[in-house]
């Protein structure tokens, strides 16, 4: 699945690997996936979205030298999010948040339309809201 999730960021977030050659895109999407800083959900065999994210010292972004997230860190980073449909977004932070629950207690940045963007401790209760609007169209998470 590999190369699909490859392909996926590659479609959905063109801008964000720019330069990147498709052996390091896959690399990338490899050492996440190793890590447990990458999140899919599938719907019928292809990816639907994808949450890529770890946990570092400070709200600003740290130049990422293929590291493991910082245990002691006290924001969580969002690298990347790329959804098809919002509901497939939460799916894949559902999945996120229960195996990285920290992830939804820190503070978090991220960058949202270019800009960058500090997200406030408790971004689960986003989570909560979307899922009571979308808990009868929820897809499984992998």
């Amino acid at each position: 699945m590999i190369p699909a999730i490859a392909d996926y960021l590659r479609r959905k977030v063109p801008d964000s690997f720019i330069g990147w050659t498709r052996e390091a895109l896959e690399d990338y999407v490899l050492f996440h996936a190793e890590q447990g800083t990458l999140k899919v959900a599938y719907l019928d065999g292809n990816v639907v979205a994808v949450l890529v994210g770890w946990r570092q010292k400070g709200s600003k972004p740290q130049h990422w030298d293929w590291q493991p997230s910082d245990p002691y860190g006290d924001y969580w980073y969002w690298h990347q999010f790329a959804a098809d449909k919002p509901v497939y977004a939460m799916a894949a932070a559902a999945k996120y948040f229960q195996d990285r629950p920290e992830a939804a207690i820190l503070p978090a940045i991220g960058y949202r339309n270019g800009k960058l963007t500090i997200y406030p401790k408790g971004v689960l209760l986003i989570y909560r809201m979307a899922s009571k609007r979308y808990d009868s169209q929820s897809s499984s998470p992998s």
